[in-house]
């Protein structure tokens, strides 16, 4: 299987399921976005109490924005990866339609601040994941196996990803897949955890949540 056909069988797979979220701006090849993230990110926050490091992908906008509406401490990527970037609280937004707090990280967020600190975890996403492999696929033009070789390695100001913090991938089951096989390119991750499910990568045992 070539990488579009790959994406072309997640979409579908996803569309079946009515998994399909909408996407400000979507690239080809960005992470898909997905229904029951909301869910999936609630389900990710009762694993610690952080702070939470959070990759920029658009569809985990819903775990940024369930990190600061519990209190936790909300971490990113600075835009050009040379730094971590801290997300004061109040950047949630209350749309005037009564709709629940976003927020914003395309421009520059007033109030964040340099963050050196220690993270708990690492939030990434994924195009596909297959626990009997115990793989995570991110196809094409993916950034996040060369962020985490930075973050591992050590950022321009010092700051390094301690090899005990796990890397949690947030995504919906219908980006299960299975037969295939190395093709794609795949990134580090300990865990996966869905709207349902918690899979250890390195075991493949999983846990399910209630409801």
């Amino acid at each position: 299987m070539t990488s579009k056909e790959m994406l072309d069988a997640v979409r579908a797979q996803m569309k079946q399921a009515g998994e399909v979220a909408w996407s400000r701006y979507p690239l080809p090849t960005d992470f898909p976005c997905f229904r029951t993230a909301p869910v999936a990110a609630q389900n990710l926050l009762q694993q610690f109490d952080g702070p939470w490091l959070v990759m920029r992908d658009p569809c985990l906008r819903a775990m940024r924005e369930a990190v600061l509406q519990s209190g936790h401490e909300l971490v990113i990527p600075e835009r050009a990866s040379v730094e971590l970037i801290r997300i004061p609280v109040n950047a949630l937004r209350c749309p005037q339609d009564g709709r629940s707090p976003v927020l914003r990280i395309e421009a520059a967020i007033p109030g964040s601040s340099v963050y050196r600190g220690p993270v708990q975890a690492v939030v990434v996403s994924c195009h596909a994941f297959d626990p009997l492999r115990r793989r995570v696929y991110g196809l094409d033009t993916c950034r996040t196996e060369y962020l985490l070789g930075e973050l591992r390695g050590g950022l321009q100001d010092g700051w390094t990803l301690p090899a005990h913090v796990p890397v949690m991938v947030m995504a919906s089951d219908a980006q299960q897949v299975q037969g295939w096989g190395d093709e794609g390119s795949a990134h580090e991750a300990d865990f996966i955890v869905t709207s349902t499910r918690l899979i250890a990568l390195g075991t493949g045992d999983t846990e399910r949540f209630d409801g």
